[in-house]
C-alpha cells in the first residue's frame, strides 16, 4: 500500500494486527514507523477518484488517513479487513503470530 504523508505518496508494508495497523518502511524492518489504532468511532471508506486510483480512507471526527492500493482485489480486501479491525479491541502484540491473531499482511 501507498500511505498518503503531506502531499506525497510514499510505499508503506502494512501488518493489521487486531485492531491496530502497523506500517513499516519495508518488510524486512524489525520496528514499525508507526501504528493506528482502529476503534468503532472510525470510518473505513473507498474514496472515488477521477484518475482512477484504488483509494481507501480511515478516517475520526478530528483526523484521517489516505491510503492507495495496487489493485481492486487488494482495496477490497484491506477495507474489509479493516472494517473487521475496528470492531476488535485488544492491545497490540508484535510478537504475536499464531493462528488466533487477526493478521493481514500488504507486500510492497
Amino acid at each position: 500500500l501507498m500511505r498518503r504523508e503531506g502531499k506525497r505518496w510514499v510505499r508503506r508494508w502494512f501488518i493489521m494486527l487486531h485492531n491496530y495497523l502497523l506500517f513499516y518502511k519495508g518488510p524486512k524492518e524489525p520496528n514499525p514507523l508507526g501504528e493506528i489504532a482502529l476503534d468503532p468511532s472510525c470510518s473505513v471508506e473507498e474514496l472515488s477518484s477521477r484518475e482512477n486510483q484504488l483509494r481507501l480512507e480511515i478516517s475520526w471526527a478530528d483526523r484521517f488517513i489516505q491510503l492507495e492500493s495496487c489493485c481492486t482485489q487488494n482495496l477490497d480486501l484491506w477495507i474489509k479487513t479493516l472494517q473487521q479491525g475496528k470492531e476488535v479491541s485488544l492491545p497490540p502484540d508484535n510478537s504475536d503470530t499464531g493462528d488466533s491473531a487477526t493478521k493481514l499482511e500488504q507486500a510492497l
